[in-house]
């Protein structure tokens, strides 16, 4: 921490959070699909300075709703973690719950454990469940002082196609650039070729 502006040293490549993953097919959490930080089922904590729900298809997925978190982890850098399908739904039931206690999602500390499920075929696969408890108040405000002036947002996620459902401290004004800009090309006719390389990449590498 900086004593002198009391607010956290941090790390955040603007658009370019660190990123968690949730491994479903294994019930884990990562870092870049590479480093595990939990178990096998079990939970994975953090508390989240922004997050939005929204609905899109993502690499190469069929439209679906889609959760990011963002946070701070323990090395102090600003990182998100993505969820979707039956997951969403179950941030959404914890959601409605905070309504009633008065609590915000960037109020609160999230404990997401994942939860074995089986196909009809008898195949395992884990969705996310979700508790919370609210968060240390000077933790808040210090997390709150130190990315007040943070963009806080994953640039390969977002695209014209992007559907905003709720969000909190997240740059909505991107996703409105992001449509706009579409909209203008479809209406010239011209196609963005730097954009258009950057999807390629993307989507190879998903």
């Amino acid at each position: 921490m900086d004593e002198k502006s009391k607010t956290l040293a941090l790390k955040y490549l603007k658009g370019h959070p660190r990123q968690y993953r949730f491994d479903a097919s294994r019930g884990i959490f990562n870092i870049q699909g590479e480093i595990p930080v939990t178990k096998a089922g079990k939970p994975f904590s953090l508390i989240p300075i922004s997050y939005r729900v929204f609905k899109d298809s993502l690499f190469g997925t069929s439209k679906r709703s889609w959760l990011e978190l963002f946070f701070i982890d323990n090395i102090g850098a600003v990182a998100s973690v993505m969820l979707h399908g039956y997951s969403v739904e179950h941030f959404f039931n914890m959601s409605q719950k905070l309504f009633y206690e008065n609590l915000k999602i960037t109020e609160i500390k999230i404990t997401i454990t994942p939860q074995e499920r089986q196909t009809a075929k008898g195949e395992k696969y884990y969705i996310a469940e979700f508790e919370h408890e609210a968060a240390d108040a000077d933790y808040l405000k210090l997390a709150k002082a130190s990315t007040q002036d943070f963009e806080l947002y994953r640039e390969d996620t977002i695209q014209p196609t992007n559907t905003m459902v709720v969000w909190e401290n997240y740059p909505l004004c991107i996703v409105e650039n992001e449509k706009l800009e579409a909209a203008t090309d479809k209406e010239t006719g011209e196609i963005d070729e730097a954009k258009v390389a950057t999807v390629a990449v993307l989507d190879k590498a998903s």
